[in-house]
């Protein structure tokens, strides 16, 4: 394996100068192309490990999610891990769940192994820990939803707006009977998601109706039972918008179960249900997360977040990144023909 030394008699420069050039200083230019030229004529690479050592930096990021299967997370690793990369930093991933007795929670798990911060979607097992993360100077961005007391950089959507824009292609389309799947009502995100589906039916002059608005566990069979549920009732709604994928699955399953079709029988608009939607007939309305948008502001943010860790911290900063409207076979037109 090459060496400093090795690159020295290649190039007769000094191990101070390689040393600063492979540690992100700088250096001329010439020296840097003569340094890497040898570099790659002598296949040598850089020893990551040793250079953590000396820096007290692992350039590792922990990233801790609520479950690791779901599409919609999923998709935020891989664009966390294919941005922080491009930097020199790797991905610790974690599950956050309720921890094992006599074992110490996934927060902690991810400090043990000498991480230099956390990306994460806070639960109520994390939270804790996480704040007292942050009163210790480690940096922490939190996705989806910002955990009371944790004052840490944030990514989030605008939720509100994102539901009401599904609220309003269904009124758009002449339904006024729309059902809503808005899971238990646990985090801040599924606030904002009904609080967008309530002002837009108001805006629209449209009765908000308690037996309409179901909140059920956030799970598929949570989904399945909300929409067997609507299916009894004497007057169906024309049309059923979920918070969730899961929500989404599990009403799907119910609606297949049923007999009933979209959107001859029932309207259905999803929530994150891009991988679904490729593979349903007919296509599928839904409400899409700019998931690269997301990875990409939450690595820029703790990328910054590390640059700084010797300076006086900044306070918490929040990117709000918005959500799109992709429509779909799924909603029927219930407009009067003229």
């Amino acid at each position: 394996m090459a060496t400093y030394k090795d690159i020295q008699r290649e190039t007769g420069l000094s191990l101070a100068t390689i040393s600063k050039h492979f540690n992100g200083g700088s250096v001329l230019p010439a020296n840097a192309k003569a340094i890497d030229d040898a570099a790659a004529r002598l296949r040598f690479r850089p020893n990551a490990f040793a250079r953590n050592l000396r820096s007290r930096r692992s350039r590792t990021v922990g990233v801790l999610m609520p479950t690791l299967d779901s599409d919609f997370y999923l998709s935020i690793l891989t664009g966390i891990e294919r941005h922080l990369r491009v930097n020199g930093v790797s991905l610790l991933i974690c599950a956050d769940h309720e921890p094992e007795e006599g074992l110490g929670g996934a927060v902690e798990f991810l400090t043990s192994r000498m991480v230099d911060g956390i990306i994460t979607v806070p639960t109520e097992y994390s939270a804790p820990a996480l704040r007292d993360l942050v009163e210790q100077g480690t940096p922490v961005v939190t996705l989806d939803w910002r955990s009371p007391g944790l004052e840490a950089d944030a990514v989030v959507i605008d939720n509100a707006r994102a539901t009401a824009m599904a609220i309003q292609h269904l009124v758009d389309h002449g339904h006024e009977r729309i059902a809503y799947l808005a899971g238990d009502g646990s985090t801040p995100t599924q606030l904002a998601r009904l609080e967008g589906v309530e002002r837009q039916l108001a805006a629209r002059d449209i009765p908000i109706r308690d037996e309409l608005i179901v909140r059920s566990p956030q799970s598929v069979a949570g989904g399945r039972e909300s929409m067997q549920r609507l299916l009894l009732l004497e007057q169906r709604p024309t049309a059923v918008f979920t918070a969730t994928n899961f929500l989404a699955i599990g009403a799907l399953t119910a609606l297949h179960e049923s007999g009933a079709r979209i959107p001859r029988d029932i309207s259905f608009v999803g929530f994150d249900m891009q991988v679904l939607a490729r593979v349903t007939h007919p296509s599928l309305a839904m409400i899409a997360q700019r998931v690269d948008e997301i990875a990409k502001s939450a690595s820029n943010l703790m990328l910054a977040r590390l640059s700084e860790r010797d300076a006086v911290a900044a306070p918490p900063r929040v990117v709000t990144v918005a959500a799109d409207y992709v429509p779909g076979e799924s909603v029927a037109d219930l407009r009067p023909v003229d």
